[in-house]
């Protein structure tokens, strides 16, 4: 019975989590492009950065790992930077009055 609980709990936490958007923050692993597409206020941590990633035409294949170590970033910091300007504009479209 205990199991069916913590199933259950566990399940909520999931499903509040995809509500929520949290699990489709970018991840390491994305592009660069596929970051832009889905939340273009991003480009400003690139600018922040002086990183012209989003201008170039590599920007199809190369990750956010990929421009960390390219270009001598810390990638927790950058990835941090990135999420943090996709979750402003989360809450941003949050607090608009209907």
């Amino acid at each position: 019975m205990d199991t069916f609980f913590f199933a259950l709990a566990q399940r909520r936490t999931v499903d509040l989590r995809y509500a929520l958007g949290v699990d489709k923050y970018p991840k390491h692993h994305w592009t660069v492009s596929k970051v832009l597409r889905k939340y273009p206020p991003a480009l400003s941590t690139f600018r922040a950065h002086n990183l012209r990633c989003p201008g170039c035409g590599l920007n199809r294949h190369c990750t956010l790992a990929d421009v960390a170590n390219l270009h001598n970033i810390e990638r927790a910091a950058l990835l941090a930077d990135v999420r943090e300007k996709c979750l402003s504009n989360f809450l941003a479209k949050i607090d608009r009055p209907c």
